[in-house]
C-alpha cells in the first residue's frame, strides 16, 4: 500500500529566517519553490496494492535520491547519514528533529521495485515543469555519450564468448558446464565480466582499457535541459532515434558526431520528420580516391568517377543490402588518376541500399556550422555529470541501475539549470528597473534623494 505522510516543521525554537542560509539549504529551498514533487505519487501509485501496510512516502524516497545527486554524495549510506545529519535536508524533506528518516537499504527495494522506466518518466516530468515554468525548449537535440566506469573490472572474472554467441545464451551454458570460453589470442571473442555481463570492454584514446557503460544525453542547446537519456554497453548511433522516440517534445534537428553517420538510423530520424546534421564519416581505404568525389546519377543508376568515366551496376549483395558500381577496364588502364583511385586492375564503388539517406543528411552551411558548435553544450552536460554528480563511475552494477543513476543525474543537473535560469531571470529584472528609474531620474533633472522622495510622496 502506497503510503503518504503530512509535511512537519523543524520544530527548533529558532524563527526560520534566522537559520544560517548555506549554498546547500538555498538551491533546495529554490527547488522546493519551483518544483512541484506531488506527481511522483501518481507515478508510484501502478506499483503498490490499495490494501496492506503503508509504504514510505514516495515523494520522500524520491527526494532524498535527487539530494544525493545534487551533491555528488557517492554511496546510499552515507545519503542516509547526511539527510540525519542536515538541517537544510531535513527541512526539504519535511521532517521534524524528532523524525527518523528512511534506512540507506529503502533505496535499494525501490529502485528495484520501479525500475528505470520509473525513473526516465520523473526525468520528463522535471522538463515539462522547467518549461511550464518559463524556460524554452526548441525542436532542436544534441546527442553524445561518455564513457563511465563500470562496477566490474578487467581483472576480474573475465570470460571470452566466442564471436556470433549471443551474451546470455553463452553464459547461461557456461555456468551449466556446457560452453567453453574463446582463447585468450582470439581477437574476436567478446570479453565478459561475469559479475556485470552488461558492460563492456572498450578503449578510446585518453581512457584506459577497462569495462564500461555509455550513457547518452539528449539535450537543447537553447536551454540547456537534458530531455532524454539512454545507456547501452557501447555508443551506438540507434540511440539518437530512442531519443527521439521517447522525447516530451516533438524534434525537428537533430546533430551528433561522426559516429552517428548511420544509414539505418538516418532513415529512421528521415521517417519520423527529423533533419539529422551529422558529419561524414570515412569509410575510405588508405591510398584510394575518396568515394566522395564520385557523383551518383540516379536516373542512370551510375557513378561518375572524377576522371568522367561511368561506373555501372554490376551485381547486388542481397545480405548486406548493398550495390556494387564497376568501371571498365580499359577506362582505368587510360586513367592518369588511376595510381591515386585503386590498386586493382579497375574501381569499383558500393552503395548501400539506405545510402539516401546520408547522402540527404546535411553536412555544411551556416546552419550545419551552428549546431556543430552548438554541440559543446552536449560536452559540457557530460563533463558537470562526472565533475558535480558522481557519474564518473557506475553506482551499482548492471544496465538497469546505470539507466536509474543516468536518469537522476540527468534530473539533478536540469532543477540547477532551472534555479540559475530564474535567478538571471530576477536579476535581468531587478537591473531593467534600475535602468529605467536611471533614465526617469536624468529625463526629469532629479537628484538620487529627490527622486526617492518624489516616489514616496
Amino acid at each position: 500500500m502506497e503510503g503518504q505522510r503530512l509535511y512537519r516543521q523543524l520544530g527548533l525554537p529558532l524563527d526560520v529566517a534566522e537559520w544560517p542560509a548555506t549554498e546547500k539549504s538555498k538551491l533546495l529551498d529554490k527547488i522546493s519553490e519551483l518544483v512541484d514533487f506531488e506527481f511522483v505519487r501518481a507515478l508510484t501509485k501502478p506499483y503498490f496494492s490499495h490494501i496492506g501496510r503503508p509504504s514510505i512516502d514516495a515523494v520522500v524516497m524520491v527526494k532524498m535520491m535527487l539530494i544525493g545527486y545534487l551533491f555528488g554524495v557517492p554511496s546510499d549510506r552515507q545519503l542516509a547519514d547526511d539527510c540525519a545529519d542536515r538541517l537544510s535536508f531535513r527541512r526539504f524533506l519535511g521532517f521534524g528533529m524528532d523524525e527518523a528518516l528512511p534506512h540507506h537499504s529503502s533505496f535499494t527495494h525501490w529502485r528495484k521495485r520501479l525500475g528505470p522506466g520509473f525513473f526516465d518518466d520523473v526525468l520528463h516530468e522535471i522538463v515539462r515543469q522547467c518549461v511550464e515554468g518559463g524556460m524554452k525548449v526548441s525542436g532542436t537535440r544534441c546527442v553524445d555519450a561518455t564513457a563511465v566506469k563500470a562496477q566490474a573490472g578487467k581483472n576480474g572474472p573475465v570470460v571470452r564468448v566466442p564471436k556470433g554467441k549471443p551474451v546470455n545464451e553463452f553464459l547461461d551454458d557456461y555456468f551449466d558446464g556446457d560452453a567453453q570460453p574463446a582463447p585468450p589470442d582470439d581477437r574476436s571473442a567478446t570479453p565478459i565480466n561475469t559479475h556485470d555481463p552488461d558492460a563492456r570492454a572498450q578503449s578510446k584514446p585518453g581512457q584506459l582499457y577497462d569495462f564500461y557503460y555509455q550513457p547518452s544525453f539528449s539535450s537543447c542547446p537553447l536551454s540547456g535541459l537534458i530531455t532524454d537519456t539512454c545507456v547501452s554497453g557501447f555508443e551506438r548511433a540507434q540511440t539518437a532515434v530512442d531519443h527521439v522516440d521517447r522525447d516530451p517534445f516533438d524534434v525537428d534537428e537533430l546533430c551528433a558526431d561522426s559516429l552517428y553517420d548511420d544509414g539505418q538510423m538516418l532513415v529512421q530520424l528521415f521517417e519520423r520528420g527529423v533533419v539529422p546534421y551529422v558529419p561524414r564519416k570515412n569509410h575510405d581505404k588508405p591510398g584510394q580516391l575518396s568515394k566522395n568525389t564520385f557523383a551518383y546519377d540516379p536516373d542512370r543508376d551510375m557513378y561518375i568517377c572524377p576522371a568522367g568515366k561511368e561506373l555501372k551496376h554490376s551485381r547486388y549483395d542481397e545480405a548486406k543490402r548493398e550495390h556494387f558500381y564497376i568501371a571498365k577496364k580499359s577506362d582505368c588502364d587510360a586513367c592518369p588518376l588511376k595510381s591515386q583511385c585503386t590498386t586493382a586492375t579497375r574501381r569499383t564503388v558500393t552503395r548501400k541500399d539506405d545510402e539516401w539517406a546520408r547522402d540527404q543528411t546535411v553536412r555544411a552551411g551556416p546552419r550545419y556550422d551552428a549546431l556543430m558548435s552548438a554541440r559543446s553544450t552536449a560536452e559540457h552536460l557530460n563533463m558537470l555529470a562526472k565533475r558535480d554528480h558522481g557519474m564518473d563511475r557506475a553506482r551499482a552494477l548492471g544496465v538497469d541501475a546505470m539507466r536509474i543513476q543516468t536518469s537522476l543525474t540527468a534530473v539533478a543537473i536540469n532543477l540547477k539549470k532551472l534555479v540559475g535560469w530564474r535567478f538571471s531571470l530576477c536579476f535581468a529584472s531587478i537591473l531593467w528597473t534600475l535602468t529605467a528609474a536611471s533614465a526617469t531620474r536624468r529625463r526629469h533633472g532629479l537628484g538620487a534623494g529627490q527622486y526617492r522622495q518624489s516616489l514616496r510622496d
